[in-house]
């Protein structure tokens, strides 16, 4: 089966008895939709049943291979006439681990590319909003058509509200080779390339939109972990300039805070082990040696690299340019693109990641302290503990149950610290800060386990996303179905409108703005709204200390 059989098929047949009850069999029609970009036409498929047209693998940069790798993407200039197809999906950017092979996709440098949904016959003339999905997976890992952030049943409900949407999802340069820092690297502003290479797929995109039925001046950027991380930077990036590449965005379990900006002096040993290992370490100029290494060696040599558990070897820089300060401070000094925001986290984010096996307090008080990857001082672990006792999980993780013996009697305690760290506590300063600009901001909280998940567990980090892009799932209720229906259709409320109340659905409250109200959405089996003050003296504590964890 070739690569469109593989994906395309997948996206148009899995759920079609649950949505139109149609045989799987009519589901694919290829009447070879078009659309024409500055460089020329496209040919995608057409996903019938779903009235959607679908492009893959359109390429926004020149591959970054040879005199091109670690420097910032350049854009196509090249032109050609008659179609090109845009039925294959694009390669996936070099990472170690690689999880994707059953999708039939294989891992190339030449990964930058991006992906459209528009409603079946779209053209320049529809004006369309446009909802740009950035992937997570730390940075290091992920791929813009995984299977979970399929955007067809989304864009397709945007269709069936009478509110359509394009959707678009695109490929950045990870881990190692693209967010690689060193001394050399920073003093030629080549870092923080994957964040590089998102804003210039989002130039592309304010340039040929228009012909896949999408209108450049209604963009709005969403993401989830570190694709909201990624989209939390864009919004300080360059010191908080507006250079118009989107007018709302979306933080789903990340902002520009919530992990580490870590310096050369942590970067170089890592960067030197790397040059070892491709015989670069005598070199004049260690970053065209590397440009010049063999793609084989170098992914074996930095897949085999040191690795900290969870606190991740490559993650953003503060170069003086992309990023000129420390995430904390720009937003301190209100630097930032004043755009409306939907920003937010699930109920137990680090129940999938909490270091386990901490048995009692000077366990929790030396990972803390020495093993975490933090730069805290004794004086900061104290504080902390104290500020997160040991029933402080009590209520906000309640869905928490039947934990292992083995994960240890502090777990609970350490999942409510890296919750906070990584989501409640930036989440509270991004919203309070937008609020204080008089900018719209939206804030929740997810709270459904999903079906099949262990007790200890809970709301998990990526929980969300079913309900999120709208898939269809033949294990969830009647009131999980709901949940889905108004959460999918507050994000395309809100792209559409600015404004996530717009959705149709009833017997849902109103969700408030939070300068209004400081209330977050709860997106339950009962949505409701809720004061955000829980474990409040801990974000407050974590706030105060931010450039210890360091952001």
């Amino acid at each position: 089966m070739d690569k469109i059989s593989s994906y395309v098929l997948y996206l148009a047949l899995i759920s079609l008895p649950v949505i139109h009850g149609l045989p799987s069999s009519s589901a694919q029609t290829l009447a070879a939709p078009t659309a024409e970009t500055r460089n020329g036409t496209y040919e995608g498929v057409r996903l019938e049943p779903l009235g959607l047209d679908l492009f893959l693998g359109m390429q926004y940069a020149l591959p970054a291979t040879g005199s091109l790798r670690y420097r910032p993407p350049h854009y196509v200039n090249a032109t050609w006439n008659g179609t090109k197809p845009a039925t294959t999906m694009p390669y996936a950017c070099p990472q170690s681990p690689w999880q994707y092979a059953d999708l039939g996709v294989e891992m190339n440098e030449d990964c930058l590319g991006l992906n459209i949904w528009r409603p079946a016959g779209c053209d320049e003339n529809c004006t369309l909003p446009v909802l740009v999905w950035i992937h997570g997976g730390g940075l290091q890992t992920g791929y813009s058509l995984q299977t979970e952030y399929n955007m067809s049943h989304l864009v397709h409900e945007s269709i069936e509200m009478g509110t359509p949407i394009v959707g678009v999802s695109l490929n950045y340069r990870l881990g190692y080779w693209g967010f690689l820092a060193s001394t050399d690297l920073l003093n030629s502003q080549n870092v923080n390339l994957g964040f590089k290479d998102q804003r210039l797929a989002l130039l592309w995109i304010q340039e040929n939109i228009h012909a896949f039925g999408g209108d450049a001046q209604k963009v709005t950027i969403f993401g989830q972990s570190s694709g909201g991380m990624s989209v939390g930077d864009h919004l300080l990036a360059y010191g908080g300039k507006d250079e118009h590449l989107f007018r709302a965005a979306i933080l789903q379990s990340g902002s520009a805070e919530g992990d580490a900006y870590n310096g050369t002096d942590f970067y170089e040993p890592i960067y030197n082990t790397i040059l070892g290992g491709v015989n670069c370490s005598q070199a004049d100029d260690s970053v065209e040696c590397l440009r010049q290494a063999d793609y084989e060696t170098l992914l074996n040599v930095t897949g085999d690299a040191v690795d900290q558990f969870y606190r991740l070897d490559w993650m953003p820089i503060v170069d003086g340019d992309y990023l000129q300060e420390w995430p904390s401070s720009a937003l301190t000094k209100n630097k930032t693109v004043k755009v409306p925001i939907i920003i937010g986290h699930t109920t137990d984010e680090a129940t999938v990641w909490a270091t386990e096996g901490l048995q009692n307090e000077t366990a929790i008080h030396d990972w803390l302290l020495y093993h975490g990857g933090y730069r805290f001082s004794e004086a900061t672990v104290e504080g902390l503990l104290s500020a997160y006792p040991q029933n402080v999980s009590n209520g906000v993780l309640s869905n928490v149950s039947d934990i292992p013996t083995t994960y240890g009697a502090e777990w609970r305690r350490i999942v409510s610290i890296m919750t906070d760290f990584w989501a409640t506590a930036p989440k509270r300063r991004m919203s309070q800060v937008w609020a204080g600009q008089d900018v719209p901001v939206w804030t929740y909280r997810f709270n459904i386990v999903p079906p099949g998940t262990p007790d200890y567990l809970g709301v998990y980090h990526t929980a969300e996303f079913r309900w999120v892009f709208n898939t269809p799932t033949d294990t969830f209720s009647s009131v999980q179905n709901a949940t889905q229906k108004f959460m999918s259709r507050a994000w395309i409320s809100f792209a559409n409108t600015l404004d996530p109340n717009n959705h149709g659905v009833s017997g849902v409250p109103s969700w408030p703005g939070f300068g209004n109200s400081d209330q977050n959405m709860v997106f339950d089996l009962q949505s409701h709204l809720e004061k955000d003050d829980f474990r409040l003296a801990g974000t407050d504590f974590i706030q105060a200390h931010s450039l210890q964890f360091p952001w």
